[in-house]
């Protein structure tokens, strides 16, 4: 059979199981083709999505951060929007959808672990991931080199905590030619550390925001908002952005900031019978009642 048969084929298959040969971002909503972040600002979109596209590519190394371990839920939202678009781009569907996310000892005791609804929510299948937590930091190290050199990946995640010496430029050029030989997408997520030079082709600072009221709910949260700073970017330019992701579409928007709606949520009336503050206290205090003398 050609070529051309084959594809008939595959396609009347598709029809007839009613769509169930599409990936699993496919059927969520996510397209290869569609721009990861949506703006109006034509340069500020241009930068964004080129910026975001390479950390797509696969075959490279990549590297995300936040300065405090509280916001390594958002760096890691970061990384999972990413992930989501990785999932519907064609040359992730020919490798496979697998994900390795090798956790280091250290940033275990901050990290609270993927939850699977959350996933879906990010357009992602659950059933995909292989979460690895090695016992020491050199089995994390070794398990990413291994995960970067497995061309059945789409992508491997190394967390780390601080700036370990172990992870050098020495490991991470390693884990970059890693990945180029073999088309893995290799992320480093770093909390609670500081910049420092690394292989990788981008580094992005990430942290949280105050989120959006929803519009069409009176009260609840709204979308996740991150202020993204692309520290480095080997192939262009550098800079600073407040964006927010879209469950519904599965992308990232352009979000400068929060509506100036009115507050919608209750709040505990103010208290009207008493003095704003306490009054001024002397230095002495009387004592009204009879001291007793003892035995």
């Amino acid at each position: 059979m050609d070529a051309s048969s084959k594809a008939q084929a595959f396609a009347s298959l598709r029809t007839l199981l009613g769509g169930e040969g599409e990936s699993f971002a496919q059927k969520n909503g996510s397209r290869a083709d569609a721009p990861l972040v949506v703006t109006q600002d034509s340069s500020i979109a241009e930068i964004l999505n080129d910026a975001i596209a390479s950390d797509r590519q696969a075959g490279s190394l990549h590297e995300v951060r936040c300065s405090l371990a509280r916001d390594v839920g958002s760096a890691a939202g970061f990384i999972l929007g990413l992930l989501a678009r990785r999932h519907a781009d064609e040359r992730a569907a020919r490798q496979g959808n697998a994900i390795v996310w090798i956790t280091d000892p250290a940033a275990a005791a901050d990290d609270g672990g993927l939850y699977p609804c959350g996933l879906e929510e990010w357009g992602l299948d659950p059933t995909a991931f292989t979460m690895v937590r090695p016992m020491r930091l050199t089995d994390a190290l070794w398990t990413a080199d291994e995960a970067a050199r497995c061309n059945d990946l789409a992508a491997a995640i190394l967390h780390v905590k601080g700036n370990p010496g172990a992870l050098d430029m020495t490991a991470t050029r390693r884990l970059m030619l890693r990945s180029r030989a073999s088309g893995v997408l290799s992320i480093i997520l770093r909390h609670s550390g500081e910049e420092e030079a690394t292989a990788a082709a981008t580094r992005w600072h990430v942290k949280p925001l105050v989120s959006d009221r929803p519009d069409n709910l009176a009260r609840g949260l709204g979308q996740a908002r991150l202020s993204v700073t692309l520290e480095r970017n080997r192939n262009g330019r550098t800079g600073q952005w407040p964006i927010a992701w879209d469950h519904n579409h599965k992308r990232f928007e352009y979000a400068p900031q929060p509506s100036q709606a009115e507050d919608r949520l209750d709040r505990a009336a103010h208290a009207f019978d008493r003095p704003r503050r306490p009054g001024q206290m002397g230095s002495h205090m009387a004592h009204r009642w009879p001291l007793q003398r003892a035995g």
